[in-house]
């Protein structure tokens, strides 16, 4: 059984918390305040034998500003296209004037509802003629803090007995092809949002003037001619001095968990501050983590002079971002849709180059020669290190051991010889590569 259930309700009745239980997880960010959850979350979810779909949705209130008249469209939007939805509102101080008229609108869509009464533990409060007047039947006591009532929601669900279309069966010969994770990250306010949606076709983040406006990380499932990708759009990464506020600081750890799912890093640049210094944190995140990276230069339009420009952000990449040498940027507008296809072209690249693997034989030609032209430096206590072997060790990202003579390391600037070497023999530009030495007296490759 596959379906969609999408969960809707006022803001912290609980929809979030249930979402992250449904999924085993904590995949969205709950916190006391009302409203944190703006944009729609979608992942799998399963109650016993039961396999679904799940979309965590914004909280429904009277709209007050254009954010929150955005938020109200989304939800409702949300809970047209599911299956099932799950309406959901607080034991514990009853029902309002707000459900009632959000329920109201819930009914028009004439989808299957099932009620859920929330963070009923203990003494159920709430009234059962309340309850009945917003017109679901009888309601499940639920707490989804405390994992109470899931039985009976699994009960109710199968009677539901929804019927979805039968999943295509793979025939023999296919293979599963792992989508690409692509995770867009950057400041606040550089475009990520408007990248997101640019790619998808239509508004699935909310897009806003407000710093901030992006909370959850949100992720997108598309095919992009023939490639599957999982594209995943975060939370602005702001200085962490100047995070003062508990909801921003788990947005900012969301944003750093996608990039540690992901395969590929596109790191949005904003083209009128290029590579400041939290673009450059961000990214050092990125490297530390080994991911392959795309360097996105939004608002391309209003370059003046895009000579100079490219100069400057090769000197700052050649500066500041050593470990990705040889990083291609991406120029695009999203506010115009100008060269959106070049991310998808770069980052497949990129993976390409993040998981390439040598064989012994080539780089071991490779350190005779590098060690030939440049012959290693003298070590502590007067000896030369010799390097006498090297095999790979490791893909996503390339890693490298090379054996030698002393666990005393080589000089930074003889290391990074290497490092430029290898990078150019092989083609593994833009990803951040590993060296690692080891001593060892026994050379394999002498015979």
């Amino acid at each position: 059984m596959s379906f969609t259930v999408a969960i809707i309700g006022k803001p912290n009745v609980g929809k979030s918390t249930l979402f992250n239980k449904l999924c085993g997880r904590r995949l969205a960010i709950t916190d006391d305040r009302p409203g944190v959850t703006r944009d729609c979350k979608v992942n799998d979810a399963t109650i016993l034998d039961i396999n679904f779909q799940v979309v965590d949705t914004a909280g429904l209130e009277k709209p007050i500003s254009e954010l929150s008249e955005k938020m109200v469209e989304k939800t409702m939007n949300a809970a047209g296209l599911a299956d099932v939805i799950f309406f959901m509102v607080d034991a514990r101080h009853g029902i309002s004037g707000e459900d009632k008229e959000f329920a109201r609108k819930t009914r028009k869509l004439n989808k299957k509802v099932i009620l859920l009464a929330n963070k009923s533990e203990g003494k159920k409060g709430i009234d059962l003629k309340d309850l009945y007047s917003l017109g679901f039947g009888d309601a499940i006591y639920i707490s989804a803090e405390h994992n109470l009532g899931f039985s009976d929601l699994y009960y109710k669900l199968k009677e539901l007995e929804i019927i979805v279309p039968p999943a295509e069966e793979m025939t023999e010969g296919d293979e599963e092809v792992r989508p690409l994770r692509l995770a867009i990250v950057g400041r606040p306010n550089v475009g990520k949002s408007t990248i997101f949606n640019c790619i998808i076709g239509h508004e699935r983040s909310i897009v806003s003037d407000v710093s901030g406006t992006t909370r959850d990380a949100i992720n997108e499932f598309l095919d992009i001619d023939g490639r599957q990708i999982e594209l995943i759009d975060t939370a602005g990464m702001r200085k962490k001095a100047n995070i003062t506020d508990r909801v921003e600081g788990l947005s900012v750890g969301e944003s750093i968990n996608a990039m540690r799912r992901a395969h590929v890093v596109a790191i949005v640049i904003d083209a009128q501050q290029p590579l400041e210094k939290q673009d450059l944190s961000i990214a050092r995140i990125a490297i530390e983590e080994g991911k392959a990276l795309v360097l996105v230069i939004n608002k391309c339009d209003l370059i003046v002079d895009r000579q100079a420009f490219s100069e400057e952000l090769d000197y700052l990449i050649e500066r500041n971002m050593f470990e990705v040498k040889g990083i291609t940027p991406v120029y695009i507008s999203a506010k115009n849709n100008k060269n959106i296809k070049g991310i998808f072209k770069a980052a497949q690249l990129a993976e390409e180059i993040w998981k390439k693997e040598l064989s012994t034989s080539q780089l071991n030609q490779w350190l005779k020669k590098a060690t030939a032209n440049h012959t290693p430096p003298v070590i502590q206590g007067g000896r030369r290190m010799r390097l006498k072997y090297i095999t790979q060790t490791g893909a996503k990202p390339p890693t490298f051991t090379i054996f030698c003579n002393s666990s005393v390391g080589l000089a930074e600037s003889y290391n990074r010889y290497l490092y430029n070497s290898l990078r150019e023999d092989f083609d593994l530009d833009g990803v951040p590569i590993r060296i690692r030495y080891r001593k060892n007296d026994n050379n394999p490759y002498d015979a």
